[in-house]
């Protein structure tokens, strides 16, 4: 390169005039980081979603036992505290409050069960959750009913046995001041007293 002074400044002669510096194996060499695609984004959060789809099922399926459990403790309580008295249904509403609030816990453990069969990856658990809603408080609610009207028929015949044969008479007359119809309960208690 010359500096001629009538020639005008040219970058492209500064370029050829200066060697371009040789590649040196001392110089580290960063490797640029790879580029996330959006996919990868979208991969990060389903796999999230999915986790939250899991632990979603886990929560439906114990709410779907404990509901089962208040179902049928709550049917089987109500059932089994009816006593012949003046107020033979006093014992037995807090018991079916009990079953009722099993009733709200499993329809909150349908939904979320609808929600995790929706989100979660592998659905083995959601489905489990979902038969566990359904099929749960089914069984629960028979064996308590049939547990408690065994339970029934026996204190009922113990009461009836010791309060003498004025029994039915007022137990017919307390029921027809709740109005409710006194006779197919008359008549279960007649069969039981014979």
């Amino acid at each position: 390169m010359t500096n001629d002074p009538g020639r005008p400044f040219s970058f492209d002669d500064a370029f050829k005039a200066s060697p371009a510096p040789a590649p040196s194996s001392s110089l580290p060499v960063e490797a640029a980081p790879p580029r996330r695609s959006s996919s990868y984004a979208i991969a990060l959060s389903r796999s999230g979603r999915e986790r939250r789809g899991q632990l979603l099922a886990w929560v439906s399926l114990i709410l779907a036992v404990a509901g089962a459990f208040a179902i049928g403790f709550g049917l089987y309580f109500a059932l089994a505290t009816v006593e012949l008295s003046a107020s033979p249904f006093v014992a037995a509403s807090h018991w079916m409050t009990l079953a009722t609030v099993g009733l709200c816990i499993i329809v909150i453990a349908l939904a979320t069960s609808i929600v995790a069969l929706v989100r979660a990856r592998p659905r083995t658990v959601s489905v489990l959750a979902l038969i566990a809603t359904l099929v749960l408080p089914v069984i629960a609610g028979i064996m308590g009913i049939k547990l408690g009207v065994d339970v029934f028929a026996a204190n009922t015949q113990s009461q009836a046995t010791a309060m003498g044969t004025g029994a039915v008479g007022a137990l017919e007359e307390t029921l027809e001041q709740y109005g409710i119809d006194p006779g197919p309960i008359v008549s279960f208690l007649l069969e039981l007293l014979g």
